[in-house]
């Protein structure tokens, strides 16, 4: 299957790994948002600025150096740290009696971890080994091994969006291309009753030919089930998000709520930037759910007005407004690949016994104007002509002199 993204990006690593990391998390109160660019570096010096702290720092990081050893695991050989969050890290390793490379998420806290993080661990194992689709990494292998707790998933060896996108828009054909494969991808997830929770550029893996792959399940679940969510929290990343998600209105997240999110990746595949972006946490949130974004066409002339109308109606603040799922964005995408028009609002289904109904109620409205114009059936008396109530003359007595 050829990738999407077979071409190189100037500046971009050829070797670069995924990011296939556990970097989604419950909002905090007070962080400062990290830039869809990246985490900007620390400042050096300045206002916050302590060298006792960057001191302390430096030799927490020290004595930690044993734990970042990676562990052993029979059956795999790690080849090296690919990405590393507050739950899981994941390595670059290899399948010894498949030899193959797979990307070994390791659950930190192992056997000890909370019961929550080993709900979710166990949930987003059970999850991806429901979802058989090209376009989703696989699930290889589950285990434990002397406390340590691991997944075993498809090595995606070309980076992930986030990185290759590198805050540049795509041509509007790639971009409609890009997010219509995703849009097939989570609709066969909601096919199975699985919300993702979390898309983003960064969770969107690209294999060596450029081929997307969607990944980390790690805030999945069934939809119409509590899941670990408690009602009030917050889980996802603020620029993704939808309205719902930030305002911790758990029960109202479905599939709506990835429509969302594909319709911010579509939108920063577009114009090169999110929707909205605060200077804080709270105030990126606070966008997402009040104000509205400004619209792409404004930001690239080149937009049609047909996926403009796509793009609006996913980024909809209510739910019931947006597609009902991700398969029906992905139709509307292949419309206007096909050069047909999208249509601008939700469509309603009619049932099969319509039309034919229908038509026969108007066939026979037809005929009887017919009939009725016709004549045949007035049952009024004729009215005769002048000609009519003249008297008849008598030949007989015109001939009589």
């Amino acid at each position: 299957m050829p990738g999407l993204f077979t071409h190189q990006r100037a500046g971009m690593p050829t070797d670069a790994d995924p990011t296939q990391r556990e970097d989604s998390r419950t909002v905090p109160a007070r962080p400062e948002v990290a830039s869809p660019a990246g985490p900007a570096a620390p400042a050096a010096t300045g206002a916050g600025y302590d060298p006792a702290e960057t001191l302390a720092r430096a030799t927490r990081t020290d004595a930690g150096t044993a734990e970042r050893r990676p562990p052993t695991i029979p059956g795999y050989e790690i080849l090296g740290e690919i990405g590393r969050g507050g739950v899981a890290v994941v390595y670059k390793a290899r399948q010894t009696k498949l030899d193959r490379l797979v990307a070994l998420k390791v659950l930190l806290a192992g056997a000890q971890a909370g019961e929550e993080s080993l709900a979710r661990f166990r949930s987003e194992a059970l999850t991806v080994a429901q979802l058989q689709h090209p376009n989703v990494i696989q699930i290889y292998d589950v285990g434990e091994h002397n406390g340590v707790i691991y997944i075993a998933v498809e090595y995606a060896g070309g980076g992930d969006l986030h990185r290759w996108l590198g805050g540049k828009p795509l041509p509007v054909a790639a971009a409609v291309r890009l997010v219509y494969t995703l849009a097939r991808a989570v609709g066969a997830a909601h096919q199975k009753r699985v919300i993702h929770r979390d898309l983003k550029p960064a969770n969107i893996l690209l294999t060596e030919n450029g081929v997307p792959k969607i990944g980390d399940f790690g805030l999945a679940k069934q939809f119409g089930e509590a899941g670990q969510t408690a009602s009030g929290e917050i889980l996802g990343t603020p620029y993704y998000m939808s309205p719902e998600q930030a305002a911790g209105l758990t029960r109202r997240v479905g599939p709506p709520a990835d429509v969302y999110a594909l319709g911010v990746i579509l939108y920063q595949c577009l114009t090169g930037r999110v929707p909205f972006r605060g200077d804080t946490v709270p105030d990126t949130l606070d966008r997402v759910r009040f104000a509205e974004p400004i619209p792409v066409e404004d930001l690239r002339g080149d937009t049609p007005p047909e996926l403009a109308a796509v793009v609006r109606r996913c980024l909809r603040k209510s739910p019931e407004e947006r597609y009902p799922a991700a398969d029906l964005l992905a139709d509307d995408l292949a419309r206007l690949t096909a050069g047909r028009a999208a249509p601008a609002g939700p469509r309603f289904s009619l049932p099969g016994w319509f039309a034919p109904v229908v038509g026969t109620i108007a066939a026979l409205i037809l005929a009887w104007m017919v009939v009725k114009e016709s004549g045949l059936f007035d049952r009024r008396p004729a009215v005769p002509t002048a000609k009519e109530k003249e008297p008849a003359l008598d030949s007989k007595k015109l001939l009589t002199p």
